[in-house]
């Protein structure tokens, strides 16, 4: 068995950036191995449970994960075995002049172009950062957008065949010398 967490999840008109539709509950997940499986939604401390969905895994000949070469701890592979070696570029966030859905669009066709295959995102407060001092811990509801356009970003490296090495925590956030952004880190409890 194979437990995973659930995310709040909200759809966005790629145009406005309006929220579009109703909000809800996704998961997801990458199956293994080939074979039938069963997935089942637990809520545990109410006692709900969904009924449970079965579905089918084929065989695929994509290369799996990138994940810490497992004869060569200084390299990186594929779940399959594949050696991997990134060629990429920081695009951290986007600029003051465009939009992040603009910015990564030109900058990612340029780079795939060019045989780029791996970038680094970052989850910065003033990028794709979803906690900071505008919603308290565990509540996203103001950087809704922020996630969604997170999952873009990912769609579009998917799409071009590249990977994206994503930074959960900017330094900024934990010194108060580069931004005020410790005095506004929500996990700073001084």
């Amino acid at each position: 068995a194979t437990e995973i967490g659930a995310f709040w999840y909200q759809e966005y008109d790629p145009t406005g950036f309006v929220p579009t539709g109703d909000p809800g509950w996704r998961a997801r997940f990458t199956p293994t191995e080939a074979g039938a499986w069963t997935a089942v939604a637990r809520i545990p401390p109410r006692g709900l449970e969904s009924e449970p969905v079965s579905f089918q895994v084929l065989p695929s000949d994509r290369p799996g994960f990138v994940r810490v070469h497992p004869e060569n701890p200084g390299y990186l592979a594929f779940d399959n075995g594949d050696f991997f070696f990134p060629i990429g570029l920081n695009l951290g966030w986007w600029t003051q002049s465009g939009t992040a859905l603009s910015d990564y669009r030109r900058w990612m066709d340029a780079f795939a172009a060019n045989g780029g295959d791996a970038i680094r995102v970052w989850m910065a407060d003033w990028s794709f950062g979803l906690e900071y001092s505008d919603t308290p811990l565990g509540d996203y509801t103001h950087r809704m957008r922020r996630a969604w356009l997170l999952d873009q970003i990912f769609a579009m490296a998917e799409r071009r065949d590249q990977y994206v090495m994503l930074v959960l925590l900017n330094c900024a956030d934990y010194n108060d010398w580069q931004t005020d952004g410790w005095n506004k880190n929500p996990y700073n409890a001084a």
